[in-house]
């Protein structure tokens, strides 16, 4: 039996305030809510009532040691009492080392030691996953994802990219290369060039591009569409400190945010600089 909804809008307006894993359910009550749900419009307009952080990943890690940690918690928030979860990613075939997330996925590689190493996108609303070849293993790759749920909110399998940086070490300075898997061809590519830079392990996908963060004073950043390669300069802090600046970035609203810690002899000062609009050259 059809539900009918003379205006799209009433629907829209009342499911567009649901949580995604209770609308992929509601998808399956008709065609027309089908339709609608399926919509960019509706998608657009419930992706901007969702905002808020559901969660946050915890994993501990070692240093100077090729063994991983396998425990991985999910630090449940928006509650009156934050709930940690311990088995979240249990539907994975193995224990796994979360690398990257973006927009609801996650990419991890397997736990060392290991036989053969995997990488692994999954979606932990729904429990799917995806299995990744891998033809060049190397524990010390760095990989971020690139997923817009405005192409394809659910089904993880169509439109996501992972890219892999590989460093090079040579005598004279320190290089990289750069890998790029493609879920619409299911294979890696290989950029030809290969850039001068030392990067950090992290990356993070915002308004089309990935960004590291790198141990001088420049973000590195990587245009998804375009495969540009582009050295981002950050201002100069404008007071003293002792030593150099400890950097970190994160995603804000679909944009690019940094924080600078600077250490001064009375205390500490934490600075947050805007990157929205730097990009328009790449």
């Amino acid at each position: 039996m059809e539900i009918g909804y003379s205006n799209d809008d009433l629907l829209t307006k009342v499911l567009s305030r649901l949580p995604t894993k209770t609308l992929l359910g509601l998808k399956c009550v008709s065609k027309g809510w089908h339709r609608v749900i399926s919509d960019l419009s509706f998608i657009r307009v419930q992706l901007e009532r969702s905002q808020s952080i559901s969660g946050f990943f915890f994993q501990e890690s070692f240093h100077y040691c090729d063994e991983d940690i396998k425990s991985l918690s999910y630090l449940l928030v928006g509650k009156e009492q934050a709930v940690v979860q311990n088995n979240i990613l249990d539907f994975l075939p193995e224990n796994v080392v979360l690398k990257s997330s973006s927009n609801g996925l996650l990419c991890c590689r397997s736990c060392l030691p290991a036989q053969d190493l995997v990488i692994y996108v999954c979606n932990p609303s729904i429990k799917v996953w995806v299995k990744l070849n891998w033809a060049k293993p190397d524990k010390n790759d760095s990989f971020a994802l690139a997923f817009s749920p405005l192409s394809h909110p659910v089904d993880i399998c169509k439109d996501f990219k992972v890219v892999s940086i590989h460093q090079i070490e040579t005598e004279t300075n320190s290089c990289f290369s750069i890998e790029i898997y493609s879920s619409e061809t299911g294979a890696w590519k290989t950029l030809k060039d290969a850039y001068e830079c030392s990067y950090n392990l992290y990356g993070i996908f915002a308004s089309g591009f990935l960004y590291w963060p790198t141990d001088g004073d420049h973000i590195l950043a990587f245009n998804i569409e375009k495969e540009q390669v582009q050295l981002i300069g950050l201002p100069s802090p404008m007071v003293s400190c002792k030593g150099v600046p400890e950097m970190c970035i994160g995603e804000s609203g679909g944009h690019l945010s940094d924080s600078l810690g600077l250490d001064f002899k009375f205390g500490s000062l934490k600075i947050m600089l805007s990157l929205n609009g730097c990009l328009n050259s790449l």
